[in-house]
């Protein structure tokens, strides 16, 4: 309808679901004050900070030091990411990604321990501890069991990444 119309529209919500789905533009607002704007694609892939990250439903926040250009020690492996802002060495950063773009494998540059095994229908949700991190990976198989050691990569085409803010530590 919005096409149709050629029409502004104006939706406010608290569903991160529904702004992606409706909106090509979000600003998002706490507290009265402007985090971030700009187009839903942009945003979902590059939260300016955590707290926009949490706002928009990511999973898996976490935090890690820049050991190169596009790579961050995570604790419990290495993590490249293919986009966000400049990364420093030695900076500290905060990083999320969604668990479908979190996958098992035996050569896979990070590993952890599996805290908790979760059925989600025909797959699985594993919760991993990973360095000082938990991390929510999918697991088709649900092979694994709490207490195993696990390998897992992360897609670095969906990483998410922030300068960390260690006034608000996140």
């Amino acid at each position: 309808l919005q096409a149709r119309l050629d029409a502004t529209t104006i939706l406010v919500t608290h569903d991160p679901v529904e702004a992606a789905l409706l909106a090509d533009e979000i600003l998002v607002l706490a507290d009265g004050k402007v985090l971030q704007c700009g187009t839903a694609r942009a945003l979902f892939r590059r939260p300016a900070s955590a707290h926009v990250a949490r706002l928009l439903g990511a999973q898996n926040l976490a935090v890690g030091h820049v050991v190169g250009p596009r790579r961050i020690d995570i604790g419990a492996g290495v993590i490249v990411t293919t986009g966000g802002p400049d990364l420093v060495p030695g900076q500290k950063v905060g990083w999320s990604i969604a668990a479908s773009h979190a996958r098992l494998g035996p050569d896979s540059p990070c590993c952890g321990t599996v805290l908790a095994v979760q059925p989600l229908g025909g797959t699985f949700e594993l919760t991993v501890r990973a360095g000082g991190s938990r991390v929510v990976l999918s697991d088709g198989v649900g092979a694994c069991s709490p207490g195993d050691t696990v390998r897992f990569a992360i897609d670095p085409d969906f990483i998410q990444v922030w300068p960390y803010d260690e006034a608000a530590g996140e």
